[in-house]
């Protein structure tokens, strides 16, 4: 159950609340019941989430559209090799307008300039962003373990993310993704 929080107190007596409710009056929370809560309770914090920081981060809703479905553990590599970046570049040139959101910025800068460097970049930025917001946790390198935003430092600097980083989905955001818990890279 904690693993399906962001280890706030708010959290974790949502999703307890969540399972009560779920429970209807028996007193006691059975497997069906939680199954129900957890879905439930993990769109809640999706939505919770992409409201939070949707002002700051415009982009952040298509983010979490072009990792659903995708793997539990993303590598940087990866999504810079594949078609991945070039379609969240156009995604995000294409339906955000904002001024202020850095990854418009960065998208902007590679529209202008149309380098490779930019799109490293922007999927370094990415993923320092979805690590601050709480969508999951980073590792930097392969001989370093998982940062956790919520029991290590609140912010990652882009430029020390590289392409062997990794970023793992926040489980309370697996189901609502539909994130493949069970296939990890």
């Amino acid at each position: 159950m904690i693993d399906r929080t962001l280890l706030r107190p708010r959290d974790i007596i949502s999703f307890v609340n969540t399972c009560l409710e779920r429970s209807e009056g028996t007193g006691k929370v059975n497997q069906t019941a939680f199954k129900k809560a957890e879905g439930e309770y993990s769109q809640i914090r999706l939505q919770a989430l992409i409201s939070e920081w949707e002002s700051s981060y415009p982009s952040i809703k298509i983010a979490f559209e072009m990792i659903s479905g995708s793997r539990q553990t993303i590598k940087l590599g990866d999504i810079c090799a594949s078609e991945f970046i070039e379609d969240f570049i156009l995604r995000v040139d294409d339906q955000i307008q904002s001024n202020h959101d850095p990854i418009k910025l960065l998208v902007k800068d590679y529209i202008d300039r149309n380098s490779i460097s930019s799109t490293l970049n922007i999927a370094k930025n990415l993923f320092a962003i979805l690590y601050r917001i709480g969508a999951g946790s980073l590792k930097i390198n392969s001989h370093e373990g998982y940062l956790h935003v919520s029991i290590d430092t609140s912010t990652i600097k882009p430029e020390l993310i590289n392409d062997e980083s990794k970023f793992s989905v926040h489980p309370m955001l697996h189901r609502p993704l539909n994130i493949n818990a069970n296939h990890r890279s």
